[in-house]
């Protein structure tokens, strides 16, 4: 009987302490469950897809998620899956691929700031300083920041010196 009543014990306090961090623990047990979808993914695309199809494709991170839909024959639908492919080529210090795919995003949203200002930055890691400058002023007409605007007008001032 005292064993019956000790497992029932035991049983209250984990549910309470269950309840008490279970917002938690289930975020750990989320992130915990995502790290080993992302290992899985880079072991076995075929395995990831049996074990979880897309249940985890939207809890990625952007670029993570255009590459696995270009690894399986989607092609990029828009500027920000553009965006993130130039985001994934710079990782991997692909200036020119990077720089292919910023333009694809800018021909398909020419007001995509963030595109044009690290396709200025590509054009600097190339060397390509008069590209580099032509973005750095589009930059400065899509941008409404005054901060931001000043910060790379000084960085123009700097490059073209």
């Amino acid at each position: 009987m005292a064993d019956k009543h000790d497992q029932d014990e035991t049983q209250r306090n984990h549910d309470a302490e269950w309840a008490e961090g279970g917002e938690e623990q289930e975020r750990d047990l989320y992130g915990a469950e995502l790290e080993r979808y992302q290992a899985i993914l880079d072991r076995s695309l075929d395995e990831a897809l049996s074990r979880y199809g897309f249940t985890l494709h939207h809890s990625l991170p952007p670029v993570r998620q255009v590459e696995l839909m270009q690894q399986l024959g989607f092609k990029p639908k828009d500027a920000v899956d553009h965006y993130n492919l130039a985001g994934a080529a710079i990782a991997k210090e692909d200036f020119k691929g990077a720089v292919s795919q910023l333009q694809k995003a800018l021909s398909l949203d020419g007001t995509f700031a963030d595109a044009v200002y690290n396709l200025a930055l590509c054009h600097e890691k190339l060397g390509k300083k008069q590209d580099a400058v032509q973005m750095w002023n589009r930059y400065i007409e899509l941008t409404e920041g005054d901060e931001e605007k000043a910060t790379v007008k000084a960085h123009l001032a700097e490059l073209t010196a």
